[in-house]
């Protein structure tokens, strides 16, 4: 490989763990986008001072122009994930796939990272033209006070209620903070002069658990919020992340990604109930991005053997355990989410394929005990296309 071939593959794998929002980015001010004309924080607490847009779903409920509704009512059991593929005019947009059958939920750029499944109805979260969105059923529901920059990065639902969680910029100083939004009514995670970012979302015993990261005097933790309580996973020795977290009965556990501006080889690690435990020994570059507990069966999703980034070879660990596709060596992994199905465990990401036309792209992909899959409309050598989460509905 040349070294010009070599950097854009690892230009091409760093913008895929930007867009997933689970890469232990350093949020500093200089990273930050925000649409200059805001000149307000939003009223995230009060909902008589809220932005229109942000006080409950039936207020979302305008269709963008640009937005192409999928089938209504195709809920229902089966296999979901959401990522971004190319639509029919080769634009990479925000899809997502039920049992491989890609469904296209705009025609301008736009990207998803997570999916859920409530009845019939089909929930994504991402991002179109800077505003946090929700597409319910294809249609499309901006999140975001007027003129902020938002992101949407997790969603899930609990009985009847939908949690989404992401970030806002502050038009007064251009700080990101955390936010998740309940139904539509938006809670902040932090005030507005500390940068943090909210990854995860999940509900357990009505708890309300957002994992991401909190920056504070020049450091950045992983950190996780419980129901608005702040809890910090590392020391603030290296920039760190949690871009997964899972609860099972009184356990807390959550996956911490160091592999950014880290002076060490960083180490594919996750926290149970503050303890650290190390998934790879440091002899190679390693990242964890993802978890799920099921029984007495601890889940990690992520990459071994990479590079800078922790893009590697797409690996998962049941109970410390590596099982990676032997296929992928030689390819380069970004690993998002993972779910599991009987005996079946499935990954999702994306991966550098050969080039076509000299170009290098990544293709959105998921992986089932093991095996590799290009999802449909997954990969056109146009495009950097991913697969960025999973769920398994099974009735």
């Amino acid at each position: 490989m040349t070294v010009q071939r070599f950097k854009a593959v690892i230009s091409i794998l760093v913008l895929v763990a930007l867009f997933l929002g689970c890469a232990s980015e350093e949020i500093r001010p200089d990273k930050v986008d925000i649409d200059a004309k805001a000149t307000q924080d939003p009223k995230t607490q009060d909902p008589e001072n809220q932005d229109p847009g942000t006080q409950n779903p039936a207020a979302f409920n305008i269709q963008d122009p640009r937005t192409i509704i999928a089938p209504p009512g195709n809920g229902g059991e089966g296999i979901y994930i959401a990522g971004v593929g190319q639509n029919e005019a080769g634009v990479a947009v925000a899809t997502y796939w039920k049992n491989d059958v890609a469904v296209s939920l705009a025609s301008s750029q736009s990207y998803a990272y997570s999916i859920a499944v409530s009845g019939n109805d089909i929930y994504v979260v991402g991002d179109f033209a800077q505003t946090a969105t929700c597409w319910k059923n294809g249609v499309a529901m901006p999140l975001k006070p007027n003129n902020i920059y938002t992101n949407a990065r997790s969603i899930f639902t609990s009985g009847g209620d939908v949690y989404i969680a992401g970030s806002v910029a502050a038009p007064a100083n251009g700080h990101t903070y955390a936010m998740y939004w309940k139904n539509g009514v938006a809670v902040q995670l932090t005030d507005s002069t500390t940068y943090s970012q909210a990854i995860k979302i999940i509900v357990s015993d009505n708890d309300i658990y957002v994992a991401g990261s909190i920056y504070r005097e020049g450091k950045q933790y992983a950190a996780y919020w419980k129901n608005g309580d702040l809890t910090t996973l590392t020391d603030g020795s290296t920039y760190a992340t949690a871009n997964s977290i899972a609860v099972a009965g009184e356990d807390v556990y959550a996956v911490i990604d160091e592999s950014y501006y880290s002076e060490t080889i960083p180490v594919a690690k996750y926290w149970k109930n503050g303890m650290i435990i190390n998934l790879t020994d440091g002899s190679s570059y390693a990242k964890a991005t993802a978890i799920q507990v099921l029984g007495n069966d601890v889940y990690v999703g992520g990459t071994t053997g990479g590079i800078y980034g922790g893009s590697g070879i797409a690996t998962y660990w049941r109970n410390g355990i590596a099982i990676n596709n032997p296929n992928d060596i030689v390819k380069l992994c970004h690993v998002s989410s993972i779910a599991v199905l009987g005996e079946d465990v499935y990954v999702t990401g994306s991966v550098v394929e050969s080039p076509i036309n000299s170009s290098v792209y990544a293709a959105a992909k998921y992986w089932k005990s093991g095996v590799s899959y290009t999802l449909p409309m997954g990969y056109d050598g146009i495009n950097n296309n991913y697969a960025a989460d999973i769920r398994i509905v099974k009735d």
